[in-house]
């Protein structure tokens, strides 16, 4: 999340918030800030995704779409994430039909001590 070696940018921890549409579906929305090199807040990021559940509700699957929002100025010119008005765009990265997200539901270890 911090960012690797030789990578350009850092980000910020990922706040997210779910929400149910349907019996066995619901949709993810999360923001976070992207920072340059330097430490510098170059923008927002927004993921959203919505995801479908398996009957079993052992797996899920659906699409995240990535969105940004520049900050042309750094921190004290950034737009409100919140404002309706504020202009985010589809993350240049990322296809317009947004990428794949699935996943397996991760088993339960059973109860005793982890260390033979």
């Amino acid at each position: 999340m911090f960012g690797m070696p030789g990578f350009p940018f850092r980000f910020s921890p990922i706040h997210t918030v779910w929400k149910k549409t349907g019996p066995r579906s619901m949709i993810a929305t999360s923001i976070f800030f992207v920072f340059d090199a330097d430490g510098v807040l170059v923008r927002y990021q927004r993921n959203r995704c919505p995801l479908k559940f398996s009957p079993d509700f052992d797996s899920y699957s659906g699409v995240e779409f990535m969105e940004t929002l520049d900050c042309p100025g750094g921190i004290f010119s950034c737009p409100d994430p919140l404002d309706p008005a504020a202009k985010w765009v589809s993350d240049p990265n990322s296809p317009p039909t947004g990428n794949p997200a699935t996943g397996k539901r991760v088993k339960v270890v059973p109860p005793g001590p982890l260390n033979p």
